[in-house]
């Protein structure tokens, strides 16, 4: 866990690390609701398939109390030894969605945007 930081902090930089693998969760409300691999050993690879330790913490920082929007994405990416780690978050209106399931997303966002629009979140 990071420690000493804001809330208005814009950019964290850590240790660099080498990268094994990248992928790619939407967010939405406190669930990851789609997953997609884009990148292994430095080469583009999209698949729907997704490492399950890349899961286990997208799924962490779905259920974290810190969220930065009902409905958002996180990169996570793992080191040459399989260790996963928190690439960067992303807006869900300006990013890519690789091999997301595209029905899941619609159908997650769309309840959850009548939730909020009915006060019920």
């Amino acid at each position: 866990k990071i420690q000493n930081i804001n809330d208005y902090e814009l950019c964290i930089i850590t240790s660099g690390k080498e990268i094994k693998a990248e992928f790619r969760f939407i967010i939405c409300n406190k669930q990851v609701i789609a997953s997609s691999q884009y990148t292994w050993d430095d080469r583009k690879d999209v698949r729907i398939d997704v490492h399950p330790k890349a899961l286990e913490l997208a799924e962490k920082v779905a259920q974290d109390k810190w969220q930065l929007d009902i409905v958002y994405v996180v990169d996570i990416c793992l080191d040459s030894f399989f260790n996963p780690y928190v690439l960067e978050f992303n807006s869900f209106s300006s990013a890519g969605l690789y091999n997301c399931d595209r029905d899941e997303i619609v159908k997650h966002i769309t309840k959850t945007s009548l939730l909020e629009a009915e006060g019920d979140l």
